[in-house]
């Protein structure tokens, strides 16, 4: 839903050929932060997102992603166009990832690169540490973070921030060659597949 209702403002803001003007983006913030996401159906509340792609992509080695984003690892999702996609899918296959904006979140943040707040039980594990999309302008405060599961297209966020897990994904919806790297070896032995969770890929 967040994805599908942010795709067209950055179209109809420039529209106005005015970026003075920022009353377009000040109505929007008050109406999103009317709206109670943690109080939405999954089916709303992810609607746009999908994993037929991650599924495809990565496999078994899926598992592993998810494993180490429940660590607290630093999770880079790297990709030309679909970085965010792959952070807002890779939330929602957690349990109690349920996403929202929160009261002082603005619309603005959003679009550039502000958190996604969790509700549920994941909420202790990630909180204010999730950006489907970072901007280089929160590379000083990434570093500060112990962990963190980001979207970029700035390969400066992988050189600077020492990533545990690398994540590129490809950038067209037509292609399913993903890639993961461990630049961390004990995060690669922790969240390593076991012989029955590569077996189960094929369930």
């Amino acid at each position: 839903m967040v994805i599908y209702t942010l795709s067209s403002l950055p179209f109809v803001f420039f529209e106005q050929r005015d970026f003075r003007c920022t009353d377009l983006l000040r109505d929007f913030d008050t109406q999103l932060d009317a709206v109670s996401f943690e109080k939405l159906p999954d089916t709303e509340l992810f609607f746009g997102v999908h994993h037929a792609q991650l599924f495809r992509g990565l496999r078994h080695k899926l598992l592993s992603v998810l494993k180490a984003i429940l660590l607290e690892a630093k999770v880079i999702s790297e990709s030309a166009e679909q970085c965010s996609r792959t952070v807002l899918a890779l939330l929602s296959l957690l349990p109690g990832g349920n996403m929202g904006f929160p009261s002082s979140a603005s619309a603005q943040d959003a679009v550039l690169g502000g958190p996604v707040s969790l509700q549920g039980p994941i909420v202790g594990i990630f909180p204010q540490k999730v950006f489907p999309y970072l901007g280089l302008h929160m590379l000083d405060s990434l570093l500060q973070m112990r962990g963190f599961l980001i979207g970029t297209t700035n390969r400066i966020f992988v050189d600077r921030t020492a990533p545990d897990l690398i994540l590129e994904v490809p950038s067209t919806t037509a292609s399913t060659e993903y890639s993961v790297e461990f630049p961390c070896k004990e995060v690669k032995e922790l969240t390593r597949c076991t012989g029955a969770e590569k077996a189960g890929e094929h369930v």
